[in-house]
């Protein structure tokens, strides 16, 4: 024990990493003596186990006294449990897709330790809508394993192969399983934690009494929310109740409102189809995944001792609706991230300037920005304009909400 004294701090979290080692090891763990990383809040079991300990310290929180050792068990199950996915025969049966937050998977190299994840998943997940994107999973008995782009290469199959199998897997488990909330909107009841995978199943939408097209939010795996795009009062009270539970649960997914139109989901853009409290969760979204996100590379670039600003990303709620906007201060090397409005400034204190412009006439006027590789959401490498760029900007209109 006095190594483990010495590894882990005295925080809630790092009593917590120590109480999940301690059971690893209760349980006859084989490897080395799992490694406690603070700044991460993971231990690493070994080169092909990394368990990150974040979702597990939220349900073990939340878990009354007598459930909080078996919140540790599901968190740790993975580790004993026989393999599914040696072979493709042996997966097939336990095969599902999973619809997860893109940023979150992206940015997974991104954390100290982790740069051995870098394209991990390319090849081994598709875009599903903007913000979220489908993934495959093999199913245990108390926890999930992803399918990553050296499995697919192991089992000597397809994306696409595999993800037929995994669809057709859920269908068979998937009756309509809604419940209609007194706010007029209906929220999943399946109880398995595969609740946002039934985006992939359209069909079951239909089977609702929606009045208009079906909108659509995955607050996380295991809530989904619909209501009818008509429905003004259902929209607006399944609006409030996303801004006041995103972020809550062990495994927050998404806030980004999709319509399915023509049999195929569709991210609501800027306007959100005159609905306001949707544009607000559009706003959400991206506060949320990018603030993770800076996190993530002022670490990094700390870490290295270089890299550019990272700037953040804020919102503005008018009568039209919401603006996300990100500020770039003209003279410095910065990431900025993708927005609705530029904020540009230049000088300094009382001589301080600031022109707000739209992002789609920015580009107009001065073409597309560069877009740096591997990160979503995505960001933009911002280091000189041309001379005259201050005046092009101060002749391009500003949002009718903006004060300069």
């Amino acid at each position: 024990m006095g190594l483990l004294t010495a590894l882990f701090g005295g925080s809630e979290r790092d009593r917590f990493a120590r109480k999940v080692s301690d059971r690893i090891k209760a349980r006859g763990w084989p490897g080395p003596e799992p490694e406690y990383f603070e700044d991460t809040f993971s231990l690493r079991l070994d080169d092909q186990h990394r368990l990150f300990l974040d979702n597990a310290f939220k349900a073990w929180s939340r878990a009354k006294t007598a459930d909080k050792d078996h919140q540790i068990d599901v968190a740790i199950g993975f580790l004993f449990e026989p393999r599914r996915d040696a072979t493709l025969a042996e997966a097939k049966a336990h095969l599902l897709p999973a619809i997860r937050n893109r940023a979150d998977l992206t940015n997974l190299w991104l954390a100290p330790g982790n740069e051995s994840v870098r394209g991990a998943y390319a090849g081994a997940l598709h875009p599903f809508c903007r913000d979220l994107v489908v993934t495959l999973v093999v199913d245990g008995q108390s926890s999930i394993s992803y399918v990553t782009r050296s499995k697919l290469e192991d089992w000597g199959t397809s994306f696409d192969d595999a993800l037929t199998v995994a669809i057709e897997n859920l269908r068979s488990i998937s009756p309509c399983k809604f419940e209609k909330e007194p706010g007029g909107y209906w929220i999943s009841s399946y109880g398995d934690h595969q609740d946002a995978a039934r985006l992939l199943l359209p069909h079951l939408f239909e089977q609702l009494d929606l009045l208009g097209e079906p909108v659509t939010v995955a607050l996380d795996r295991a809530t989904l929310l619909v209501t009818g795009s008509d429905d003004h009062a259902a929209v607006r009270n399944m609006s409030t109740f996303c801004e006041n539970n995103f972020g809550k649960t062990d495994r927050p997914l998404a806030c980004l409102p999709l319509a399915l139109r023509h049999g195929q989901w569709t991210p609501l853009e800027r306007g959100a189809d005159g609905h306001p409290a949707l544009d607000r969760l559009r706003a959400i979204q991206q506060l949320r995944d990018c603030a993770e996100q800076k996190a993530l590379l002022d670490a990094h670039n700390g870490a290295s001792g270089d890299g550019p600003f990272v700037a953040g990303l804020r919102s503005s709620v008018h009568g039209g609706g919401c603006d996300t906007w990100a500020m770039w201060k003209m003279e410095i090397d910065t990431l900025l991230p993708r927005a609705d409005v530029i904020a540009f400034s230049r000088g300094d204190n009382e001589a301080m300037e600031s022109r707000w412009r739209s992002w789609t006439d920015v580009e107009a006027q001065f073409g597309l920005l560069t877009q740096e590789p591997d990160l979503y959401p995505p960001r933009y490498r911002l280091r000189e304009w041309p001379r005259d760029a201050w005046e092009r900007i101060e002749k391009l209109p500003k949002p009718v909400w903006a004060s300069s």
